[in-house]
């Protein structure tokens, strides 16, 4: 029998860097503001870099262990690097979700201060990605994530939203990590996420939702 394990995690903060992206997803809920919606009541400017890691300063004062990057796309924040240090000082664990076009950029500063480095990559296909993500770029994502094997990133994870259009794409993707893992004596993982669902993209969740107890058999 094959039962599904816990993943061995702390008490983790999830911060926003950006509230930008170079992709525009057809399932993510970029006109909404992603994960930087904020009510005009409490809007305010930019924080710096050194702004910004006073929050999570204080927040791992109080027992968080890890922190979780994203954003929009988080590489895309000018002082990434830096609040990425400063993180590594204050959490056990850094980890960031990015969609991996800007990686090789950023390489020096992910090999330094992630720990834990999540990929979006929702097909195995090509053509299929860049349909997804709407993003040309996307066509170049399974070289970067070998890319990132070769420059030795320490944890790597796929994130793979489950829709009905890429759902026979999953075993040819588990196929691609199990090659790599051989080849590179990794162990990457697959993170299967569900659709989000939010009113302004109600049509194309109806059309596109399959519920993950299907995958448990």
């Amino acid at each position: 029998m094959i039962t599904l394990l816990p993943e061995k995690k702390g008490t983790f903060l999830r911060a926003s860097l950006c509230d930008s992206c170079n992709f525009s997803c057809e399932y993510c809920a970029k006109d909404m503001g992603m994960e930087n919606h904020t009510s005009e009541c409490v809007k305010a400017g930019l924080l710096s870099a050194e702004e910004y890691s006073r929050n999570p300063e204080k927040i791992a004062a109080h027992g968080f262990e890890i922190i979780s990057f994203t954003g929009g796309e988080p590489v895309l924040c000018k002082d990434f690097a830096d609040i990425a240090q400063a993180a590594g000082r204050l959490f056990r664990v850094v980890e960031i979700t990015t969609n991996g076009s800007k990686l090789h950029e950023h390489m020096e500063a992910i090999r330094k201060y992630v720990d834990v480095l999540k990929i979006s990559v929702d097909a195995a296909d090509d053509a299929l990605r860049v349909k997804i993500t709407r993003q040309n770029d996307a066509k170049d994502t399974l070289q970067i994530v070998e890319m990132c094997c070769r420059a030795g990133i320490a944890q790597i994870g796929l994130n793979f939203v489950y829709m009905k259009q890429n759902a026979e794409e999953l075993p040819k993707l588990i196929t691609f990590v199990k090659r790599l893992n051989r080849k590179y004596n990794r162990n990457i993982y697959i993170s299967v996420l569900d659709l989000y669902y939010f009113k302004e993209n109600d049509a194309f969740w109806r059309e596109q939702f399959s519920n993950l107890k299907k995958l448990r058999p």
